[in-house]
């Protein structure tokens, strides 16, 4: 069971709509994030809000800081 109600009171309704919808328009899409707690909530409710479709394409939690070279890909993930 996905809990959506971090992800509104940290990004509000707007924003979410956004999101939603570049997940279903397969885009490039970054969250960032202070508190790792609250950012690996935000990433398993973005992924679930797209339910029943599953997120086919690069999924990546948490990405350190070293490796966002990995950001560049011409595909589209969540980071």
């Amino acid at each position: 069971q996905v809990n959506f109600e971090g992800l509104f009171e940290c990004l509000g309704v707007k924003l979410v709509v956004s999101l939603w919808e570049c997940l279903l328009k397969e885009s490039r899409v970054m969250l960032v994030s202070k508190n790792l707690g609250t950012l690996t909530s935000a990433v398993a409710s973005a992924t679930g809000m797209i339910n029943p479709f599953t997120w086919q394409h690069i999924l990546i939690p948490v990405l350190p800081q070293s490796m966002l070279d990995y950001c560049t890909a011409p595909m589209p993930f969540l980071i």
